[in-house]
């Protein structure tokens, strides 16, 4: 329960969480098209322990139709009045709370198999060159992507603690 405005708002990370999070969370670039979903830009941001992360997931969880959402500034401010943002484990809970949920639990696996897809498609594409320059660089590319995989798995262990 998470009192906004002197109104109580159920909050459940759910299935209208996941809809509203993925499409109304997304980055998009200057033409409009998405090239992060929003539950991938939610855990990018939980990982990077950014606030907005928090007040984001809390506001596309209330349990209300999407028009009667409260503004993020609102939400911000009952979470504020809440303590929420004092918790030390803030990130870590919400993690916790994404996990027990079996879709979202399903979509942190997808978003880890993308980021092992960019590594072995970087792989096969290095294995294929035989020009000396083209290589050098998509050996760059192949240890940019095992290092940033290996980051994200180590920061989502330590959420998970």
């Amino acid at each position: 329960m998470l009192k906004i405005n002197g109104k109580d708002y159920d909050v459940k990370f759910n299935m209208q969480f996941a809809n509203r999070l993925i499409e109304d969370y997304a980055v998009k670039n200057n033409d409009g098209q998405t090239t992060l979903d929003g539950f991938s830009h939610l855990i990018n941001d939980l990982v990077d322990c950014q606030p907005e992360a928090i007040t984001n997931a809390y506001r596309y969880a209330l349990d209300v139709p999407t028009k009667q959402l409260p503004s993020l500034n609102d939400v911000a401010q009952g979470l504020e009045e809440a303590g929420t943002f004092k918790n030390p484990d803030i990130f870590s809970d919400l993690f916790k709370e994404l996990k027990d949920n079996g879709f979202l639990m399903l979509k942190l696996k997808a978003y880890l198999k993308s980021r092992q897809n960019i590594v072995d498609v970087s792989k096969k594409v290095l294995s294929g060159l035989t020009d000396k320059g083209r290589k050098e660089s998509a050996m760059i590319d192949l240890k940019s992507a095992e290092a940033g995989l290996a980051q994200i798995k180590k920061e989502l262990k330590q959420l998970e603690k």
